[in-house]
């Protein structure tokens, strides 16, 4: 769950799991400049330290970037529920 207020209005995001970087999700800020979505980490990604980036695109070119430490743990696989 991803939420954050603040930012220019009608603005692409773009989120992002670091070690080996790839791209979990991307939304559009509400016109008053919030934000509320839900990015998965991707069920293959390695265990271990890596970092969220939230990456703003200003509406006049500027980008911002917001770096989140996680901790990536082994998951139970669904069978066993």
């Amino acid at each position: 769950q991803l939420s954050a207020t603040g930012l220019a209005g009608q603005s692409p995001i773009e989120t992002w799991i670091h070690s080996d970087p790839r791209q979990i999700g991307s939304d559009v800020t509400t016109p008053d400049g919030q934000v509320d979505a839900n990015f998965e980490v991707p069920a293959d990604q390695p265990v271990g330290q890596h970092e969220l980036r939230l990456r703003v695109i200003l509406s006049d070119g500027r980008s911002a970037l917001v770096t989140i430490p996680v901790d990536v743990v082994a998951t139970v696989p669904e069978e066993t529920f």
